[in-house]
């Protein structure tokens, strides 16, 4: 075997494990073994931390720690957005991207019908479902009775109690007066008058 193989050998060794660690005195191959051991320990930090991201010129703990840094803010990402759900093939940023869109979807469940309030170890969906019929129950009551009119820094059946006398005012008026006649362009209280109008030829005659 030619000394080129031999070397070829070697750097496909080389490139494999990383140069021999070990004390000079000791063959290349038990240098290199000793070295695999440091190269799996690093293996473990890369597939915790990711490689690192500083400059050649500093040690590869010292690029590890700024690269922290980067997974730090990236887990700060993850819990705002969620793990990145695009192929793995496409960048974190832009399988984010693809997340956000889900995110935005739900953002529009929860602006909708509120957070979940099931317990946690259900499922999102779950727990919307169960919020689902509180906000029902909500709506059933705006129907009966309007949207809340008080202050908003008062509570929602707060406000609602003040809008409640509002429309035991106005069903006072229906039932002594009937709804109001005119159109729609007046105001409830022009078009009433109207109506009253009708009420006293309507008594008239009744009388």
């Amino acid at each position: 075997m030619r000394l080129t193989e031999v070397w070829k050998a070697i750097g496909a060794k080389i490139a494999k494990y990383g140069k021999p660690s070990g004390p000079k005195s000791q063959s290349m191959e038990s240098r290199r073994g000793q070295n695999r051991k440091v190269w799996k320990a690093v293996g473990a930090k890369i597939a915790k931390y990711g490689k690192p991201s500083g400059p050649k010129s500093q040690s590869m703990e010292s690029r590890r720690g700024q690269n922290c840094k980067v997974w730090k803010a990236v887990g700060a990402k993850i819990a705002k957005y969620g793990k990145p759900s695009g192929p793995k093939s496409q960048s974190m940023e832009s399988r984010r991207g693809q997340n956000r869109k889900v995110r935005k979807a739900v953002g529009a469940k929860i602006a909708k019908y509120g957070k979940p309030s099931g317990p946690k170890s259900q499922s999102t969906e779950s727990r919307r479902g169960q919020n689902r019929k509180v906000r029902r129950a909500v709506g059933a009551k705006i129907a009966k009775y309007g949207k809340p009119s008080g202050p908003k820094s008062q509570s929602t059946e707060s406000r609602r109690g003040q809008n409640r006398k509002v429309r035991k005012a106005v069903g006072a008026k229906i039932a002594k007066y009937g709804k109001p006649s005119g159109p729609k362009s007046q105001s409830t209280e022009s078009r009433r008058g109207q109506n009253r109008k009708v009420r006293k030829a309507v008594g008239a005659k009744i009388a």
